[in-house]
């Protein structure tokens, strides 16, 4: 229900970003530890990397985590028993106020197939496989996604093949901030 409303308000213009001073590696080890265990009892092993010198950020840490979440969630939704699946988070470039960061979550589940992947970010897709329909899921988790990273003015893309994974990279930039600034 509550990914029924997101979408609604998301349409609808109705939701907006509400930025605050985060430490980035802080919040990827947050929403880690929150999936950690639910991969843990599927036998599916988590990995995570930080490689980032400019660690605060101004962004909606909320809408952030939100999508993160989404895609590690789908990522031990759709890996099989002693599968494996990571994140990397890489600041790959830095401006006087702006750094640009990467979110790589990347797991060796099931996959999907070309066809599907042209529709992945419609409200409500789901591919249909016998896997895909034994896994309960509304379909909007991955279009809610795309749209905070493109409020956040970044990018996201895919790479799958059918029965060997699925990376997602987000790519986006975030103003640079210190902790004691006013802002924060």
């Amino acid at each position: 229900v509550n990914d029924v409303l997101d979408m609604s308000r998301i349409e609808s213009g109705r939701f907006i970003l509400e930025p605050t001073c985060v430490n980035l590696e802080s919040c990827i080890l947050e929403v880690c530890d929150l999936v950690r265990v639910q991969l843990e009892a599927k036998k599916v092993e988590l990995s995570v990397s930080c490689d980032v010198s400019n660690k605060w950020v101004l962004c909606d840490k909320v809408m952030l985590d939100r999508a993160r979440m989404n895609l590690l969630c789908n990522a031990g939704k759709f890996t099989e028993e002693n599968g494996t699946v990571s994140l990397q988070l890489k600041e790959i470039a830095t401006g006087d106020k702006t750094g640009c960061y990467e979110i790589r979550i990347k797991d060796t589940g099931i996959g999907m197939s070309p066809e599907f992947v042209e529709r992945l970010f419609i409200p409500f897709e789901r591919e249909r496989t016998s896997t895909v329909s034994k896994t309960q899921g509304t379909g909007l988790g991955l279009a809610i996604t795309k749209r905070i990273v493109d409020m956040m003015d970044g990018n996201i893309t895919v790479q799958t093949e059918k029965g060997k994974g699925t990376e997602f990279v987000i790519t986006v930039d975030f103003p640079l901030v210190e902790p004691e600034d006013e802002s924060c």
